[in-house]
């Protein structure tokens, strides 16, 4: 769903302005490559989850997902940290003008949803580690589909929304981000309240 994601913000951009679009690569690749080994990280929650399902010790389900918890929080605060070193950080793209500009407003909003993406993550581990891979399939499309239509709202100002070109498209992620890590917590708590 994340790269899901980030290629509706492409498709809509490539209809905003090309600078746009030229911007938005390289600073989403860059996020995605720091973002990467925390991601994957924090899907090894997973096993945990299963491995302590499958043998009957539910009160470790919840220790291993507050782990996982914690070190989202931890990554998502290091990632955020990145943000204010965009301009350094994106210098290897060799571009200048408006589409550095653009690289970094768009790097810099995506290093602050960093957090609620590997929070997603760990609390949607809770349900595919149980087997419940329903559960996340229909937040995780709930969340591409919030994305898509907070995006085109975003990018073009439709309606009461001021047009932010790029940073529309982040802030869109972002967004759609934090709603399934809120609903992915509060099925998983829901969930643990009712064994």
């Amino acid at each position: 769903s994340q790269s899901l994601m980030h290629v509706t913000d492409r498709i809509f951009l490539t209809r905003s302005s090309v600078d746009a679009v030229a911007a938005s690569l390289p600073a989403g690749v860059l996020f995605w490559a720091i973002l990467s080994l925390p991601f994957g990280t924090a899907v090894y929650t997973n096993t945990f989850v299963a491995q302590y399902t499958g043998a009957g010790k539910p009160e470790r389900v919840a220790a291993a997902l507050w782990q996982g918890v914690r070190f989202a929080i931890l990554c998502g605060l290091l990632l955020a940290c990145c943000g204010p070193f965009a301009r350094q950080l994106l210098s290897w793209t060799g571009h200048s003008g408006r589409v550095a500009q653009m690289e970094v407003q768009y790097f810099s909003i995506c290093c602050y949803g960093g957090l609620p993406a590997l929070l997603s993550i760990v609390c949607s581990s809770f349900f595919s580690g149980r087997g419940r891979t329903i559960v996340v399939m229909w937040v995780n499309m709930g969340a591409a589909a919030l994305n898509a239509v907070l995006a085109y709202l975003l990018i073009f100002g439709i309606g009461p929304f001021p047009e932010y070109g790029i940073a529309g498209a982040a802030w869109a992620t972002n967004i759609a981000n934090c709603c399934s890590c809120t609903l992915f917590a509060g099925l998983a708590a829901y969930a643990m309240l009712q064994e």
